[in-house]
């Protein structure tokens, strides 16, 4: 769930970088690249930046421990709202037990990969 994390990020920091259309494509193109059906992610990846967009205000000067905190419950709900979706369009019930593995995995490595987007999130600036 590498996406959710760079949607969720970006999405809140620099809302003129990602916008929706991007966020969508990127969910086409994960579909693709993974075999999902086709606007599973893009559907999930446009929630997830209509989510964390639309709180950009309730996030801005918070702790980074409240940002992993509110990351993992935007990346548990894009995760079972993905299992749900995928649930139906293939008509089975896939196995919990990996869907949470990556949860976790996702939520575990937040960390890593904000604090590289806050040094790009920098450099950004600079070039401004």
């Amino acid at each position: 769930m590498w996406t959710v994390i760079g949607v969720g990020y970006w999405s809140i920091v620099r809302p003129d970088l990602i916008r929706p259309s991007f966020s969508f494509f990127t969910g086409v193109f994960e579909d693709l690249l993974c075999g999902a059906p086709l606007g599973l992610n893009a559907l999930v990846l446009l929630c997830v930046h209509t989510a964390a967009a639309s709180q950009k205000r309730f996030f801005l000067y918070k702790s980074f421990l409240f940002w992993w905190f509110i990351f993992a419950f935007i990346a548990l709900f894009a995760i079972f709202f993905k299992w749900f979706l995928f649930s139906l369009i293939a008509d089975t019930v896939t196995r919990l037990r990996e869907i949470l593995l990556s949860y976790c995995l996702t939520v575990l490595i937040y960390p890593a990969f904000g604090r590289l987007f806050a040094s790009l999130e920098v450099l950004l600036a600079k070039d401004e």
